[in-house]
């Protein structure tokens, strides 16, 4: 199970799996509504960092055909994953 890749163990067509896409594309776009205030460097830096983690999380469970393309989510949203 270790080995197995994150987008293997998620049934993508679920309402589960689509509320957390949803859940997490929205929070990449609140934290970049947050830098685009004015914020210190250090909050900067944890903002992008937050950022960058959420989509490596989206890229991993993205399924392989998928990778590398940028069209927009059924949600609405074109939030690049990597």
């Amino acid at each position: 199970m270790a080995d197995t890749p994150l987008y293997a163990l998620i049934a993508h067509e679920s309402s589960d799996w689509r509320a957390i896409e949803r859940h997490v594309v929205g929070q990449i776009e609140k934290y970049q509504r947050r830098l685009e205030a004015d914020q210190t460097e250090t909050e900067t830096a944890k903002l992008r960092g937050r950022i960058s983690e959420l989509r490596d999380f989206l890229k991993a469970a993205r399924i392989p055909d998928d990778i590398g393309n940028d069209e927009q989510t059924e949600f609405g949203s074109n939030v690049p994953l990597y």
